[in-house]
C-alpha cells in the first residue's frame, strides 16, 4: 500500500498518533508469486535504512503485521497474520483491539526476555511460536 493511502487508517488507529509507515518502497519483486506485481517486504532494506526507525534490527527483533502470507514466507517466524481489513465495520469489533493487546503484551515480554538473557537477547521468533496470535 502506499504510504497517502495508509497514513488515513493509520492516524485513525493510533488516534493521530504519527507513526513511520514502510510502504511499498520497501518491498521487492516476487519472482516466485502468481502475478507479475506481486511483492515480498524487503526487511533487509528496512534494517539498512539510516534515519528510520527500523535501522539496525534484524530478524531476531523485527515483528511484521500483515494480511498475506506470501509477502513474508521468507521470514514465516516474524509474520502475525491478521485478515485484511476491507472496510470500516473492522474499527468497531474487537480485531485491533486484540491485536493492540497482543502486539503490548509480546513487546513486554520480549524486553523482559532480553534483559533477563545473558550475551544475546530474546529472539522475537520463540515468542511468537510459543504465543501465536489468535484472531479473535
Amino acid at each position: 500500500m502506499r504510504e497517502s493511502n495508509a497514513l488515513p487508517a493509520v492516524l485513525k488507529i493510533t488516534g493521530g498518533e504519527a507513526v513511520e509507515i514502510y510502504d511499498r518502497d520497501y518491498n521487492r519483486a516476487d519472482s516466485e508469486g502468481a502475478q507479475d506485481w506481486d511483492t515480498m517486504r524487503d526487511l533487509d532494506r528496512i534494517w539498512q535504512t539510516g534515519g528510520k526507525s527500523g535501522f539496525g534490527f534484524d530478524a531476531a527483533s523485527t515483528v511484521m503485521v500483515d494480511d498475506t502470507v506470501r509477502k513474508m514466507r521468507h521470514m514465516p517466524g516474524n509474520l502475525v497474520l491478521v485478515p485484511e481489513f476491507k472496510d470500516a465495520a473492522h474499527a468497531k469489533d474487537l480485531s485491533m483491539p486484540a491485536l493492540t493487546a497482543y502486539l503490548l503484551n509480546l513487546l513486554n515480554t520480549f524486553e523482559a526476555a532480553t534483559a533477563a538473557a545473558s550475551g544475546g537477547g530474546a529472539d522475537v521468533r520463540d515468542l511468537l511460536a510459543d504465543k501465536p496470535f489468535v484472531f479473535p
